[in-house]
């Protein structure tokens, strides 16, 4: 099974655990999708002492939702409605 999470670069670099990342930066994390945890281990905790954050559909969709995201051609924030359907579709996309 494949999870969204919330996580930190460690040393710079993506962990292992994650398979398709760094989407969304805010406060030094990134969202991604971890790695099968049926083929591999995948950590509870990050290497800084965190907990590794996994997020449901809605969650992600929340966490989208409250970040400033803007359109790059415009440099206008999207709306609410904007920003929720991104995160559909990026879940769709996903496969969740």
């Amino acid at each position: 099974m494949r999870y969204i999470v919330e996580y930190k670069l460690h040393n710079g670099a993506i962990p292992y655990f994650i398979s398709d990342g760094g989407y969304w930066p805010v406060n030094n994390k990134l969202i991604g999708i971890t790695i099968d945890d049926s083929e591999s281990y995948i950590p509870k905790f990050t290497t800084e002492g965190g907990d590794l954050a996994s997020l449901s559909n809605q969650d992600l969709i929340n966490k989208v939702v409250s970040i400033n995201l803007s359109d790059p051609r415009t440099e206008q924030e999207y709306t609410i409605e904007e920003k929720t359907n991104i995160a559909e579709q990026w879940l769709k996309e996903k496969g969740f």
